[in-house]
């Protein structure tokens, strides 16, 4: 895991691409930090309904504000980067 993470680390932080080039957007993650969707799966195979419906409705609320918040930004002509 720790030849893993090295490996990652040179990709990730690495000035030398060429003019031009995006860099490379890595991001890494562990157990103890996975993202939302993927613990859902992980209650969901545990058969833990409960927990799995509980971070659904997390998720779900975590969607719709971010939703209401770029609506506000959209109806305003508020510019956003790259956009």
């Amino acid at each position: 895991m720790t030849q893993l993470r090295e490996a990652v680390d040179r990709v990730a932080f690495r000035d030398d691409f060429p003019e031009g080039a995006d860099r490379p957007v890595i991001l890494r993650w562990d157990p103890s930090s996975r993202p939302i969707s993927i613990e859902i799966l992980a209650q969901l195979r545990a058969f833990d309904f409960g927990g799995a419906a509980a971070l659904g409705v997390v998720l779900a609320l975590l969607m719709a504000i971010v939703f209401v918040i770029g609506g506000r930004f959209v109806r305003e002509g508020v510019r956003t980067p790259g956009g």
